[in-house]
C-alpha cells in the first residue's frame, strides 16, 4: 500500500505547490482598479486558496491511509495513442488556424477531429457509420422529409 501513497502525497504536495504559485502571482497583480474591495486580483486570490485547501486535504489523505473509498480503475490497461493524437491535432490545428481561417471553421475543423479520435478510442469506425447514413438519406427524395418535414409542410397552401 506504500507503493499507492507515494504518488497520492506527490499530487497533493503538487496541488499546493500550484494553489501558492496563484496565490503569489496574485500578490503581483494591482487591486486599486477594482470597486468595493474587488479588483483584478481577486479571482487568482480565490482559486489559489482553494486550490491549496484542497492540495492540503489531499496532503492529508495520503497521509492518513491514501484514498480509501477509491474505486478500482475501469477500462483498458492502456492509453489509446491513435485517439490522443487526433483530439491533440484537433486541439494544435484549432490554435494554429483561429486567426487565419476564423472561428467557426476552425473550431468545426477541432470538432471534427476530435469526434474521429473518441470514436476510433470507442472501436467504432467514423466511415462505416457515414457510409450507412448516406444510403438512407439518398434514398429520401427531399431532405426536409429525412427530419419529417413533407412538402406540404414549407409549401405554400393558399389557392391560386
Amino acid at each position: 500500500m506504500k507503493a499507492l501513497r507515494d504518488p497520492e502525497l506527490a499530487i497533493g504536495i503538487c496541488t499546493v505547490l500550484v494553489g501558492a504559485a496563484l496565490i503569489a502571482g496574485a500578490l503581483q497583480i494591482s487591486s486599486d482598479a477594482g470597486y468595493s474591495g474587488v479588483g483584478p486580483n481577486f479571482l487568482p486570490w480565490v482559486v489559489g486558496a482553494m486550490l491549496a485547501i484542497c492540495g492540503v486535504m489531499l496532503v492529508r489523505e495520503a497521509r492518513t491511509g491514501g484514498y480509501r473509498e477509491r474505486e478500482e480503475p475501469s477500462g483498458a490497461a492502456t492509453g489509446h495513442w491513435a485517439g490522443f493524437a487526433w483530439v491533440s491535432a484537433g486541439i494544435l490545428i484549432n490554435a494554429a488556424l483561429i486567426t487565419k481561417i476564423g472561428f467557426i471553421l476552425s473550431c468545426s475543423l477541432c470538432f471534427v477531429l476530435a469526434v474521429r479520435g473518441f470514436k476510433s478510442a470507442e472501436g467504432g469506425s467514423i466511415s462505416r457509420r457515414a457510409r450507412g447514413s448516406s444510403t438512407r438519406r439518398s434514398a429520401s427524395p427531399s431532405p426536409l422529409r429525412s427530419i419529417g418535414c413533407s412538402a406540404s409542410c414549407w409549401r405554400s397552401t393558399s389557392p391560386a
